[in-house]
């Protein structure tokens, strides 16, 4: 509710105040989303699959993907009544194919949610994901990002053509785009603020899909506090939820009694786990464990052992990767070794993608940025 009076008195005020006055953007003819999205190489290819079993006979892990579009699909289908949606599957599975699949059939089935936002807790997912949705809809139209590090949309003024900032900044605060990527602190900010303007994407919130990615990076200690405001606000204000993950932890569990209606989309997600296009992707070396603490003196001696090969060397924090970074430098300033964190700007995150991919032999020194 007070999110609900201070928009419109603050909607109000810019209108009398300088003539900005705001139309709630939402998506109005989800047809047209949809057959941009069918029209896409992929969808394509599962509609070709749906077919002929034998379509991706080239590509298995492409008919893994197809099985788990279509059975999430599927799934949805059986309960378009829940509030939340769990799905579960493999690294590189192609959850945000999916989810966007399930996102335009959940606005398809129920003419009240007519908006879409996208959680991340990185930005670099958040422009990952906004690389995969230009594929199909248009940045700034369709879709905005709206975070830390992207400027806001400048609206142009109707009548004289000029840039319109204080309609703009109106815009970008309010959320008020059909569909939203955006940092899990922007939505974080929305469901548990106080402040005015942290909860004014709360409106634009209200019938809308919500689509939660790496859910596990969020600290455990609150993850109880988060399911128990996702699932009470998806009743109240009509909204659908997708938790999605690799490691996907049961949070409807740590409800006390309301548990909800909570959907698993992917029934036995370790058919897709334990397939070996998946599980067998790595071999596992546990030699390093002996030494039960890590010194990282020893991890640079075995990780120049492999000098002759492309090496990723990831960490959690920062600090620890430059703290690596050093020592590799100091022991081998001869070898081809890079940094990369998320300190580093989206260009020279593309170049060194450039350089892994053209290199036979190259150490590269990272946080989880390396994994968008």
């Amino acid at each position: 509710m007070y999110a609900l009076i201070t928009v419109c008195d603050y909607c109000a005020t810019a209108k009398y105040m300088n003539g900005s006055e705001i139309n709630f953007n939402t998506i109005e003819n989800i047809d047209i989303l949809l057959e941009r999205y069918k029209n896409g190489i992929i969808y394509k290819g599962i509609v070709e699959y749906r077919k002929d079993k034998n379509y991706f006979a080239d590509s298995p892990i492409n008919a893994l993907r197809s099985d788990m579009m279509m059975e999430s699909e599927s799934r949805y289908k059986e309960s378009p009544d829940g509030n939340i949606y769990y799905l579960e599957a493999p690294t590189g599975s192609g959850k945000t194919e999916t989810s966007i699949n399930l996102m335009l059939n959940m606005i398809k089935e129920d003419t009240d949610i007519n908006n879409v936002f996208y959680i991340f807790p990185f930005n670099t997912l958040v422009e990952q994901t906004a690389g995969t949705l230009s594929k199909y809809f248009k940045k700034d139209i369709d879709f905005a990002v709206v975070n830390s590090i992207t400027p806001i949309i400048i609206q142009k003024d109707m009548d004289s053509d000029e840039s319109n900032y204080e309609h703009s900044y109106l815009e970008r605060i309010l959320n008020n785009y059909p569909i939203v990527v955006t940092s899990h602190v922007n939505f974080f900010n929305a469901l548990f603020g106080c402040g005015r303007e942290q909860l004014f994407p709360l409106v634009k919130l209200c019938n809308s899909v919500v689509i939660m990615d790496e859910i596990q990076s969020y600290r455990s200690s609150i993850w109880r506090h988060i399911i128990i405001f996702l699932n009470t606000y998806a009743k109240l204000l009509n909204i659908k939820m997708i938790i999605m993950s690799a490691t996907l932890p049961r949070l409807d569990k740590m409800l006390d009694d309301d548990r909800g209606h909570f959907i698993e989309l992917i029934k036995r997600p370790e058919r897709y786990f334990k397939n070996p296009i998946f599980k067998n992707r790595v071999d596992i070396d546990l030699a390093l464990l002996e030494y039960r603490k890590i010194d990282l003196d020893v991890l640079a001696d075995k990780v120049i052992r492999f000098e002759d090969n492309k090496v990723l060397v990831e960490f959690i924090t920062k600090v620890s990767a430059r703290k690596f970074y050093n020592i590799m430098i100091n022991k081998r300033p001869d070898l081809d070794i890079i940094e990369l964190t998320g300190d580093d700007n989206a260009k020279y995150r593309k170049d060194v993608i450039a350089d892994i991919t053209n290199s036979d032999k190259l150490i590269v020194i990272a946080t989880q940025v390396i994994e968008a």
